[in-house]
């Protein structure tokens, strides 16, 4: 191993041992197999302590990068770990700490965490075309019941994504990936010190817009509001089976070009600009009333995006709708 990365590894277990994150080695963990691969690594599944664990083995950590040094990435790496151990939540996974293991003569690093039987909400939306809107209200409600849930504790996700999401046999929504974006250096994109899915992410991702409506990171203008924006993209792909900005580009590039130039707009009567996100055309034809929902979390302007707290209410409005609709 080069010098360099030997003592940044070196750094890492000392920050691990000061901040009371269990580590666990070969000793401890039994991996089994190879279930799944994302942007961040590996997943494999496992038997800690006779339990069933899913291990995320992260690919190569880039301690250094031009936004920060080692030191620096460490802290941050640290503080999202702190804020994993912190969630206890019915529809989260537990996590339980960081495995250890050497390949190739270097080290990596796993994040476990309880291990769910069930599907990604992308596979499941792939695998049941025709879901009704009943069903498709009540994947909705589950998955934004969580993020009402940890906004209140004042945690921030940060990567809400169908990916993200699973649904178990029982029909129960799990919210995934806790700081796995922020950790991973193969995640899509790296702007203003945090790492993001581009086409799930606002326009504050790379223009650092403050809401000062409610608490945020100052240092990055990242608000509560930046899952909203994410859960309104995830509500045109579970109404509509299609991705956010896939009707338009699918070059990454082109994507965050339209986010820090605004999309088009109009010019209303009074002189305000309204951003016309690029929804799929068929969706305000097909489900207008999902779609509104949608543009209302699809906002530029931070303080005017609604809550989560007013999604969730809004879906529930709109599942008695569809069921009224259905009788």
């Amino acid at each position: 191993m080069e010098p360099d990365r030997e003592k940044d590894i070196q750094l890492i277990r000392k920050a691990f041992t000061d901040n009371n994150i269990k580590v666990y080695s070969d000793k401890d963990l039994v991996l089994d197999k190879q279930i799944g691969e994302g942007s961040f690594g590996t997943v494999f599944k496992g038997t800690l302590d006779k339990i069933n664990v899913a291990v995320k083995l992260l690919d190569k950590i880039q301690f250094e990068t031009e936004d920060s040094t080692p030191e620096q990435t460490i802290k941050s790496i640290i503080n999202e770990l702190k804020a994993m151990t912190k969630i206890d939540h019915k529809q989260i996974p537990k996590f339980y700490g960081v495995y250890e293991k050497t390949k190739d003569k270097d080290t990596l690093f796993g994040l476990i965490f309880d291990f769910i039987d069930g599907v990604t909400l992308q596979r499941y939306l792939t695998d049941n075309k025709s879901l009704s809107n009943v069903s498709k209200c009540e994947i909705l409600i589950g998955l934004v019941n969580v993020i009402c849930d940890i906004h209140k504790n004042g945690v921030i996700h940060r990567d809400i994504k169908p990916e993200n999401a699973m649904i178990t046999p029982e029909q129960k929504v799990i919210l995934l990936d806790f700081g796995i974006s922020k950790i991973s250096e193969k995640t899509t994109t790296f702007t203003n010190g945090r790492r993001m899915t581009v086409k799930y992410s606002p326009p504050e991702a790379i223009l650092d817009l403050v809401d000062d409506t409610e608490d945020s990171d100052s240092k990055f203008g990242i608000s509560k509001k930046f899952d909203v924006w994410s859960i309104g993209c995830v509500i045109q792909e579970v109404f509509l089976g299609i991705a956010p900005w896939s009707n338009k580009f699918k070059d990454e590039n082109k994507i965050l070009m339209n986010l820090q130039k605004g999309f088009k707009y109009e010019l209303l009567k009074g002189g305000e600009k309204i951003y016309d996100f690029p929804f799929s055309k068929s969706f305000q034809t097909d489900f207008p009333e999902a779609f509104e929902l949608a543009n209302e979390c699809l906002v530029r302007e931070v303080p005017k995006r609604i809550t989560s707290d007013e999604i969730l209410i809004k879906l529930q409005n709109l599942l008695e709708f569809y069921k009224s609709k259905e009788k």
